[in-house]
């Protein structure tokens, strides 16, 4: 279990809301900011635990912060000839996108919840396993982009509460879960399980 999060502007608050995603990762912690774009992971060592999986992992211009388990990413090294530095499952992740771009999900056995963002192109490549086993929320307004494995991590950049998602109250006082992409508020959504986002700065799609 690790926890993940970014924003696509520079936040005074983004140490403390990492901090609140050390209890998903204890073993290591760390932030990035390029060009204006923030990053942070904690990590949780369980794959590789050398310093060099440490994340946010950056090759090639390419960026990741990832938390799951790609069970099956040896034989992916062996079957796509892959050419890997470290003998971590996220790593491999930024090889797949740098052969296929975007349609490498259908590939990973496991599962996961990543950002990628690619330093040239200036986009990011969100992703949630098909059975959603590692949470993925976010917030995209006035062009503001957040994402996190925690709603609090996410409050706290914004720098106050949103409202009560009432939708979302009245579907857990019926069913015990919100359902969709609600979660309890406003503005705040989750990424569906077997979903992906890509964001550009000019186009926002989910699918």
């Amino acid at each position: 279990m690790c926890g993940i999060l970014g924003c696509n502007f520079i936040s005074k608050n983004f140490s403390h809301a990492l901090k609140l995603l050390n209890n998903r990762g204890p073993d290591y912690n760390a932030s990035l900011n390029i060009e204006n774009i923030q990053f942070g992971h904690t990590r949780l060592s369980i794959i590789d635990l050398d310093e060099e999986a440490n994340q946010p992992m950056v090759f090639d211009d390419i960026l990741i912060v990832f938390n799951g388990e790609i069970y099956n990413y040896k034989q992916l090294i062996i079957d796509e000839n892959l050419i890997c530095k470290t003998k971590s499952d996220t790593e491999v992740l930024i090889r797949l996108y740098q052969k296929y771009g975007i349609d490498f999900l259908n590939k990973l056995n496991g599962m996961f919840s990543f950002v990628i963002y690619d330093i040239k192109e200036k986009k990011y490549f969100c992703a949630r396993d098909r059975y959603g086993k590692k949470p993925f929320f976010y917030y995209y307004k006035n062009n503001k982009f957040i994402f996190s494995s925690s709603l609090k991590s996410i409050i706290k950049i914004l720098g106050s509460t949103p409202k009560m998602n009432k939708v979302a109250l009245s579907q857990y006082m019926q069913y015990f879960v919100s359902l969709g992409e609600n979660t309890f508020y406003n503005d705040i959504k989750k990424l569906e399980a077997s979903s992906y986002i890509v964001f550009d700065q000019k186009d926002f799609f989910i699918k």
